[in-house]
Formats: C-alpha cells, structure tokens, sequence
C-alpha cells in the first residue's frame, strides 16, 4: 500500500490501514498518521462517532510511544483552537500516566479558546470531581472579573456523570473560594441544557415562515411536514406550491414535502423538478423522492441520461421507485473523483434503495459505497446488507474487524465462520 492509499484508508477509517501497520509496521507512513491524527478529517461528527479511539490504538501497534505520543502533545499545545479527535487523544495519552499531556490539556483549558468546552469534558473525563474543580475555578474567576460564563455546558455534562455530587462537591469547597462560588451560582441560575423544552411550531407559524421568507426555518418547515401535518393542511400546502410563482415560496412549499409523500403526483408538480432554476429543481427532486409514481421512474432515468453531473440529487427518485434491473443505470454513474459530499448524498440513497429493493445486481453499487463513502455509518449499513444477503467478500469481512467504527468490527466479528480464520482484536485496546 503506498503512502498516499494508506493516507486515504486512514482518514476514511478502512481496516485496511490498521491491517498494514500490524504486518508491515509503519516506517514511512509516519507523516501520514501524524496528519491524520492532527486534523479531524472525519466525515460528518454528528453522523458517526470520533476515530480517536481506534487512531489511539494504531499508535501503540506501532511500538513507537515514544516517537508518537510527544508529537501529538505538541500539536494540542501548538495549535490555537485544537480538534476534538486531537484533544481526545491527548486524554488517552495522559489516561496512561503520561504527566505532559494532563498538562496540556489544563494548558489549554485555563487560555479560555475556542476550544474550551472540549478541553474541559475531557479534564473531567480524566480527572472527575477534582477535575471540575479546576474548571469551576477558571471559569468562576473569569465570572468575577465580569466577562463572558461558559461553563454551563461542561456544568452539565459533569451532572449527566456525577449526579447531585457534582453540585454537593463545588459545594464544599465553595466557602473558601469565591471562584468557586460564582460560578456555582451562575450554574444553578442557568437553565439546564437538557431540560429545555423543544419548540414546535404551529400551522399558522408555518405558514409565516414560507410567505415571509425569513430566517433559516427550513427545518421547521420539513419537521412539521413530516410529523405534525394533518390531511387538510397537507393538501393546503399542495395546492399553494402548484400555484405559487415566487422563487423563495416555492421552494419553501417544497421543503414542506422534503420528509414525506405528495398528496397526488401531477405534471405541474414533475416540472418543477425540470425547472432551469436549479434551486427549484433540486428542491423538487428531494421532495419526489418520497413518492412513488411511475412518471417519477421515467423522470429518473431522463435525468440520468441527461446530466450525470448531478446523479447525487437525482439517485433520491430511485428510493420509492427503483424496478428489477435499475442497477446497471445506477453503477455506470458511480465515480471515483466525486467529492465527499456527493458520495455521502449517493451513499445515503444507494442505502435506502437497497434496503427495499436488493437483487444481486446492486452488490457493485454497494462495493463502490463500501470504498468511497467518508461516512463510516453508510459503510456499517453497506456491511449489514452485503452481509444479509451474503455477498460480502471474504476479505472485506476480515478486514471491517479492524475498522475505525466498534459496531463494524463487533458485527465483522460476529460473522467470522472459521474459528482458525478468526483474527484477534484485543490489540485494538478498546472498549
């Protein structure tokens, strides 16, 4: 594997990359894990989980602490605003007695950065009460000296933990410190993150939010299409779109439907989604997607044929509307030079297509998810069908046991069938 495929590998979390450490070692990758490990390069943190862990674990196979762990050290305290991965990281490190990176991560906590909130969960990660402690001194004095109060969140993420006790502990040592004090009384006069009640907004507020056009209510708009809507207002909604004229409105009529089916399926709606306004257009085909109709599948395969630069929008039409044979129009769109938000759009539909229409066919598709996609979650669900349907090759099952996401390995391992081909994951050192 060359410097430049195994930095790929890496950042994408393939098993691949911890497979060559473990037999080939890492002399001349060195750069590549380093990099890797300095800037978070993960797809989307909301939509899987920190590869911290696993590039923790890929340090220590390498047998080379000593050349790795000062090195990442540096990076936290280098860097202005530090990376969630590298900061974990460091608390790994410092989880192991290492007593410079303990230091830095307090280092970085009292300069009050950017990086604040996640210096601070990991010091109470690593450190507990005590390690609250600080947090409520730093922060407390900055309370007294009147500037601006952070610690609400990591005030919280410590009761999630400790309970009461982590009120009843600044408690104690509130008499004594006037730090400690202001900032226990900032936090029991802030409002609990957790116990905020979500907003949600009526009809009538909907209807405000498409015909005035303001603000980013876009969510609002699909949530309440999607869950609160009753049949009335659905087709409300449906008659305004085919008549609205307005640019913004209509696409904001749209939005309405971007989680759920049309009322009724119509020419006026299908040219919308033929629209040179590509705004309009892309909006239009989010919200067919949720239909099924036979003019939608001719209108997939018409945009297909017509315009493959925008295959990540127009895959969507396929989901409710896919017929045996489909597969062979999907695959010869599939490429290797799209960017990371184009094979995630891809990959997320290639899933749902395949998990209502899956034939043998589509087992291409699902290889081509398997190897580009960024997001390790699309991959787990790429796994989980090739595995249902039992066409996962032998040596990508082997090799998702050393995968940057638990729940890969885990399910890898479970569908090992020879016990002599079973390989170890102990010396992944994780939970």
């Amino acid at each position: 594997m060359n410097p430049k495929t195994f930095q790929d590998a890496l950042k994408k979390g393939l098993g691949r990359a911890y497979q060559h450490i473990k037999m080939h070692g890492d002399n001349g990758y060195e750069e590549a894990i380093l990099s890797t490990c300095a800037v978070d390069q993960i797809y989307g943190s909301h939509l899987q989980t920190h590869r911290a862990p696993w590039l923790y674990a890929l340090l220590c196979l390498t047998k080379r602490e000593l050349f790795y762990f000062p090195k990442i050290v540096n990076i936290l305290v280098s860097t202005p605003d530090s990376e969630t991965q590298v900061v974990e990281l460091c608390k790994l490190i410092a989880m192991q007695g290492i007593t410079p990176a303990k230091e830095a991560l307090y280092q970085k906590f009292d300069l009050q950065g950017d990086d604040v909130d996640i210096c601070g969960q990991a010091i109470i990660e690593l450190d507990g009460l005590l390690g609250l402690l600080h947090i409520s001194q730093v922060i407390g004095k900055q309370i007294l000296e009147n500037k601006l109060c952070y610690g609400d969140w990591l005030f919280d993420y410590a009761s999630t933990i400790f309970g009461e006790n982590a009120s009843s502990f600044l408690k104690l040592n509130a008499d004594d410190n006037p730090s400690i004090a202001a900032f226990l009384q900032a936090m029991q006069s802030h409002p609990s993150q957790t116990n905020k009640e979500n907003w949600r907004p009526d009809f009538k507020e909907i209807l405000t939010f498409i015909e005035e056009d303001k603000g980013p209510y876009h969510y609002y708009i699909g949530l309440f299409g999607e869950k609160y809507a009753t049949h009335e207002q659905i087709n409300f909604i449906f008659n305004n779109l085919i008549t609205e004229t307005r640019k913004n409105q209509c696409i904001r009529y749209l939005t309405f439907f971007a989680r759920r089916a049309f009322p009724r399926i119509n020419e006026m709606v299908l040219g919308l989604a033929l629209s040179q306004d590509h705004e309009i257009q892309n909006a239009a085909i989010k919200a067919l997607s949720n239909s099924q109709h036979h003019m939608i599948h001719e209108l997939a395969i018409s945009l297909c044929n017509e315009d493959n630069i925008s295959f990540n929008k127009h895959i969507g039409l396929f989901i409710h509307n896919y017929q045996v044979g489909d597969y062979q129009l999907i695959e010869s769109m599939l490429r290797d030079d799209l960017d990371e938000h184009k094979i995630h759009e891809i990959a997320e539909s290639l899933i749902k297509i395949c998990k209502k229409h899956m034939e043998p066919g589509l087992i291409n598709c699902l290889l081509w998810l398997y190897e580009h996609s960024p997001c390790s979650r699309c991959r787990k669900e790429a796994v989980l069908l090739l595995i249902k349907h039992e066409l996962l090759p032998e040596d990508l099952l082997q090799e998702c046991q050393f995968d940057c996401d638990e729940q890969i390995r885990d399910i890898a391992k479970r569908h090992i069938h020879d016990a002599n081909q079973e390989i170890k994951i102990d010396d992944l050192n994780l939970a």
